[in-house]
């Protein structure tokens, strides 16, 4: 009797084998080699197309986590950067995971910029002292009086509310530090109340004759940023004509390169002005928070002066 067989299926073992019918027979003998007689009578051959577990043929993908792709039977494991498995009749596809493919992901404290000569924060506090720390590393730290602290634009903020006279005194800074260089000062303050025309939340210089450095002025007439050198020659970049309410951040940038002081409120360019002065170093140490007096009535946070003129785009990317 002629029949083919067109597949046999054998399920729950090792091996799947599909088998076609070839000539007539009545022993093994009668085939062909690599045949034999199967039980309708007929030569057959075995085909096999994958056994076990074995490798996949195709090569895996991955990127991003990694997928691979691998063809063959049973479980298959791709030979690229991903591992596949697959189920199925003959040949079977499957996606995993591929090591190659991760991406990592880390956070990190600190600031990247060589060029940060300081940073206060005020996250960070060596109350035992009455120190605040500078978080730049380079160890200019500052003393406190009357200091109090809020939640703030990142962390913790120095809260100098009217009537607590807070000042905090960093001895080992002055203009001198970038006497005839670029720099950019920048700073957040919220404002409770004007307490005088010059409200002063940050000074190394430059608020009186005789007196070379640069300083912020907050008060009721207008917040600006001044810069003075030796001969008195003073340049003032206007932030705001009127005080303003709610937290602000402000960046004040000298370039000696382009002779130019320009003032950024909210990461925005508000106002420029020529600066062609010489050295600005003097030996007035820098205060937070008030001067002479000048006491401010508000919040203070993430002040840091930089070594450099900082780009527009530098200054938008601030916290």
């Amino acid at each position: 009797m002629m029949r083919a067989l067109a597949a046999l299926l054998v399920i729950g073992g090792f091996a799947c084998h599909r088998f076609v019918a070839i000539v007539p027979c009545a022993v093994d003998d009668d085939c062909a080699d690599g045949e034999r007689c199967g039980a309708a009578a007929v030569c057959v051959r075995s085909v096999a197309e994958g056994e076990g577990e074995g490798e996949g043929e195709g090569e895996g993908e991955g990127e991003g986590e990694g997928e691979g792709e691998g063809e063959g039977e049973g479980e298959g494991e791709g030979e690229g950067e991903g591992e596949g498995e697959g189920e199925g009749e003959g040949e079977g596809e499957g996606e995993g995971d591929g090591e190659d493919g991760d991406v990592g992901e880390g956070e990190g404290e600190g600031e990247g910029d060589a060029d940060l000569l300081a940073w206060w924060g005020f996250d960070a506090l060596d109350s035992t002292n009455g120190l605040v720390l500078d978080q730049s590393g380079n160890g200019h730290d500052g003393s406190y009086s009357g200091a109090a602290f809020a939640p703030g634009r990142l962390g913790v903020a120095l809260d100098s509310s009217a009537g607590r006279m807070t000042r905090v005194d960093v001895t080992s800074f002055t203009s001198d530090l970038v006497a005839v260089q670029s720099f950019t000062v920048s700073l957040c303050f919220e404002q409770h109340t004007s307490v005088d025309p010059f409200d002063i939340p940050l000074h190394a210089g430059a608020a009186s004759a005789g007196n070379p450095g640069f300083c912020f002025e907050l008060g009721e007439a207008g917040w600006v940023a001044r810069v003075m050198d030796a001969d008195d020659e003073l340049t003032v970049v206007t932030f705001s004509g009127v005080p303003l309410t709610g937290m602000h951040c402000l960046a004040f940038v000298v370039d000696r390169e382009r002779l130019r002081a320009s003032a950024f409120l909210d990461g925005n360019l508000v106002d420029t002005a020529t600066f062609s002065g010489g050295s600005i170093g003097g030996s007035q140490p820098l205060s937070l928070a008030s001067y002479n007096g000048y006491q401010t009535d508000g919040l203070l946070d993430e002040v840091r002066i930089f070594g450099r003129t900082l780009t527009a785009q530098e200054v938008a990317a601030l916290p």
